[in-house]
């Protein structure tokens, strides 16, 4: 399968940002922000803890008592985000635009 980087032939990140350093400097541009009178800040507190979470869901009990199976696995999504990568990559189609599944 690979990674998404892999598979878009790109060097995955190897910088990796302290969760903390990144809360404070989101703190501060908030903070900058507000005193501007300005709304929507580019980087928030927020941001920071909706991607600086682990986010693990176990659907064993889901399978267990509702019979549930996942219509997608992680392999298809990479695949799917490759591939509507390409074709945003060679730009907007003249025809209408159709979801890849």
């Amino acid at each position: 399968m690979g990674t998404l980087a892999e598979r878009l032939i790109c060097q995955a990140p190897r910088i990796h940002r302290s969760y903390f350093g990144a809360y404070g400097l989101a703190s501060i541009v908030e903070a900058i922000w507000m005193i501007c009178g300005k709304q929507d800040p580019p980087f928030t507190r927020h941001k920071v803890k909706v991607l600086g979470t682990t986010r693990l869901i176990d659907i064993s009990k889901a399978q267990r008592e509702l019979d549930y199976s996942p219509r997608y696995n992680c392999a298809s999504t990479i695949d799917d985000m490759v591939s509507w990568y390409h074709t945003m990559k060679q730009g907007p189609s003249t025809g209408s635009q159709e979801s890849i599944r």
